[in-house]
């Protein structure tokens, strides 16, 4: 996939030789893994910290801070907290 995604990238220009040895080296790879040759658990395909920093990059966690989600409490300072507090009363 990422070798496709860089032919794109070069538009549509011929793939280098390092390009097209890496592509074999890659197709090589994933025959033997299909084929049982190799015998790969998921998580050696792809490791915890990879998919965890993926989902990060696409924006799919949810985040913790409430500033990310567009809430901010007043910042003010204690004398106003102090009036508005006054006000309330």
């Amino acid at each position: 996939m990422v070798l496709a995604t860089a032919g794109k990238a070069r538009g549509g220009w011929a793939p280098t030789a390092a390009e097209n040895a890496l592509a074999a080296e890659a197709r090589g790879a994933l025959v033997a893994a299909v084929m049982g040759e190799v015998e790969l658990r998921p998580r050696e395909l792809f490791p915890r910290e990879a998919v965890r920093s993926l989902v990060e990059d696409l924006g799919l966690t949810r985040a913790r801070d409430p500033a990310v989600f567009g809430y901010r409490p007043l910042k003010a300072s204690i004398a106003d907290r102090v009036r508005l507090t006054k006000r309330k009363v």
